[in-house]
């Protein structure tokens, strides 16, 4: 029996980072902050101020968002 000789490549870009389901863990998912205002000011802030900062950082790794100016006619809350 003859084997390919064909180098195998991932389906996934080197520059896409996968990450695993929640569900492979045992995470309590029941105790989880629901706003960032709880996450804030519970006992795990640091933590969780940290798994934010990642989780931007990876989706701007990935681009998976556009920055656009806002439409004129539309007022932001965050300024």
């Amino acid at each position: 029996m003859r084997r390919s000789t064909r180098v195998r490549t991932s389906a996934i870009p080197d520059e896409f980072m996968v990450y695993l389901e929640e569900s492979d863990y045992n995470v309590e998912a029941d105790n989880d902050p629901e706003t960032f205002s709880q996450a804030m000011s519970s006992k795990e802030s640091n933590l969780w101020h940290n798994a934010m900062k990642k989780e931007m950082n990876s989706m701007a790794l990935n681009k998976v968002w556009d920055l656009v100016e806002l439409p004129g006619w539309c007022k932001s809350h965050w300024m």
